[in-house]
């Protein structure tokens, strides 16, 4: 979707409020729920997404426009995604989109869990467990250094091991 086409993902400007998204299963899209893709002016509030399952997209949730509001992702699994959560992938150009609080997740088998700059907003990432994956991702923070913005609380890390690489010019074969 390129600039300007925002018009088709929203009525009159009116932004989307208090949206529960329960018990879903979101299968082999590019992104399997993306907040605020373009266009709209005012941020979106109360979005929350529960109890529901993401296998083989690209991106479990983005969000796409920075100062959202009350972003909850509760109890969903991931499974084979490149990123879990990403707001730097789509949407506007803004670089702050909310990082959505996380409280219970499972995720499996997924490149990395985020690609993010968690920006100046606190976001708190709690009983987030994964494994097989190759690491939390991309982790950037544009706020001022005195901003606690990410905050992990009782989460299981069992990230996938990978081999060494050498380079061929190092490699000896005496």
């Amino acid at each position: 979707m390129g600039r300007g086409e925002g018009g088709h993902y929203y009525r009159n400007g009116l932004p989307s409020r208090s949206i529960s998204i329960e018990q879903c299963s979101f299968y082999r899209f590019v992104v399997g729920v993306i907040v605020a893709p373009a266009g709209a002016e005012t941020p979106p509030e109360d979005i929350r997404i529960s109890d529901s399952s993401f296998e083989q997209n690209k991106i479990s949730v983005a969000v796409g426009l920075g100062k959202s509001q009350n972003l909850v992702l509760r109890n969903v699994r991931s499974f084979g995604n490149q990123f879990f959560v990403s707001t730097l992938s789509y949407g506007a150009g803004d670089a702050w989109g909310e990082v959505p609080s996380i409280r219970g997740a499972t995720v499996g088998a997924t490149k990395y869990l985020f690609n993010l700059d968690a920006g100046c907003a606190p976001a708190v990432i709690e009983g987030l467990s994964c494994d097989s994956t190759l690491g939390l991702g991309f982790i950037r923070s544009s706020g001022p250094p005195s901003s606690r913005s990410l905050t992990f609380v009782g989460c299981t890390f069992d990230l996938a091991e990978t081999e060494r690489s050498i380079d061929t010019h190092l490699l000896s074969t005496a």
